[in-house]
């Protein structure tokens, strides 16, 4: 056993013993190394003249008429990422514990790199860790899914041919794997005028293909990555606790409605204007948007132009994506003290929870009613989804709101008084509430969004 292997180990034993059933046993006693995963060439085809991209509908297949790439072998740290993605899992029961005091204790190819992976996942509960109570198996398949949402697929493993970016941390890393996007790596789409059908524009691509081509009189918007933190407890709400706070006709004369947005009659609760249906459906959605991957379930997500054999994203691949973030624990509160509780007090009062509700089911300290509202013409991004228009936006959740670098959709708010500010429309009751507060409660107001 090599020295770092044995350091490893004993960190495993003391400093991060929640790790210490699962870790410890994989660092010793499993070998994890595969062979990575095969490219297979089509047979050479006569070669065909090349047509401009085009931003690809929702809905389309990204195949494209550009040269077709020739095939690209991992590097060894994308084969080894690889390796550890897609190796066969091991049944925790099946692991023995190691003896540390053994002099040479063997570490099987690949262990190594199995410790140094979960020496770096943060305990249960810690921001960007796993939620407590789970099995080992679940723990191993949490660890396997930050890999693959961290590294993503690279070339060799279907990236593209058209992509937005190349895995999904590079958007949702503040401030840990998993968290909300910036502007740097904001998601770009668009729509024709007079149609209702939002395009993504994948700006980047693999070596012989070129970058969507964006259509003259195409409108354009930005939107930076939502927060993930937490959103397996968001996807366990009954659709009737959600729906229970709509009231698009405002029968209680608030001024403020709710819109639950269905799509196939099934109430969507994902996205910045609720427009997916299911994890798994945003899953498969970012896998073959975001990153270019072809997918066995859908007819229009099966085939694409590079070299990669098709379906890319394996259902075990699929699996370790929501493996990780259905387990992904949420943000836990700062420091609770009188002048936070007081502030909640005047979150309250200015009329802050009839969006923003503490608790929806089993996600407690959410801060949302994940309803979609109007908030007025100068957010107005102009791109329709479903129910949602360009100025209707889900409720933001709120946990984890003290870690935000920004606020609102495209962050031109940059802190909790240019953020209030620009909450009109349906919320511009309760923005003028708390501009007439005095400075006292309004500091108090300030502490108390500081603790979320």
């Amino acid at each position: 056993m090599t020295k770092h292997s044995e350091r490893l180990s004993m960190e495993f034993a003391t400093g991060r013993g929640r790790w210490a059933g699962v870790a410890l046993a994989l660092a010793t006693s499993w070998s994890c190394a595969r062979e990575a995963p095969k490219v297979v060439e089509p047979p050479p085809e006569a070669p065909t003249a090349e047509a401009p991209a085009v931003a690809v509908p929702v809905a389309a297949s990204p195949v494209a008429a550009s040269p077709v790439a020739a095939p690209v072998a991992p590097t060894p740290a994308a084969a080894l990422a690889q390796d550890l993605i897609t190796g066969a899992s091991p049944k925790p029961g099946d692991l023995p514990m190691p003896k540390l005091n053994a002099p040479k204790l063997a570490v099987p190819k690949g262990g190594e790199a199995w410790a140094r992976e979960f020496a770096n996942t943060p305990a249960v509960g810690e921001l960007g860790g796993p939620r407590a109570g789970l099995s080992d198996q679940e723990l191993i398949d949490f660890v396997r899914g930050r890999i693959a949402f961290r590294d993503g697929p690279g070339e060799a493993g279907g990236l593209g041919p058209r992509y937005i970016q190349k895995a999904c941390a590079e958007c949702h890393s503040n401030p840990v794997i998993g968290g909300e996007g910036d502007m740097d790596h904001a998601l770009t789409i668009g729509i024709r005028p007079g149609e209702v059908e939002v395009v993504f524009v994948h700006e980047k691509a693999i070596p012989g293909f070129k970058p969507d081509v964006v259509p003259k009189g195409m409108i354009l918007a930005k939107s930076r990555a939502p927060n993930l933190l937490g959103v397996g407890l968001m996807d366990k709400i009954p659709p009737g606790v959600i729906a229970s706070h709509a009231d698009p006709e405002d029968r209680d004369h608030d001024g403020v409605r709710g819109v639950v947005n269905m799509r196939d009659n099934v109430l969507a609760r994902w996205g910045l204007k609720s427009q997916d249906l299911t994890l798994h459906r945003l899953v498969v959605g970012s896998l073959y948007q975001d990153l270019g991957m072809t997918l066995e379930e859908n007819a229009d997500m099966q085939k694409d132009a590079d070299k990669v054999a098709d379906p890319e994203a394996s259902k075990e691949l699929i699996h370790l994506y929501e493996a990780f973030l259905s387990n992904l624990a949420p943000p836990t509160r700062g420091p609770i003290n009188d002048a936070v509780r007081a502030g909640e007090h005047e979150f309250a009062l200015a009329g802050c929870t009839a969006c923003h509700i503490a608790d929806l089911g089993e996600a407690k300290g959410i801060y949302s009613d994940l309803l979609i509202h109007d908030m007025g013409k100068d957010d107005d991004n102009k791109m329709p989804d479903a129910k949602a228009g360009g100025h209707d936006w889900r409720t933001a959740q709120l946990w984890g709101l003290r870690l935000h670098k920004g606020f609102f959709h495209d962050h031109r708010a940059k802190n909790y008084d240019q953020a209030i500010d620009m909450h009109r429309g349906e919320s511009d009751k309760s923005r003028q509430a708390v501009q007439l507060l005095p400075p006292e409660r309004r500091k108090q107001l300030m502490a108390f969004l500081a603790s979320l």
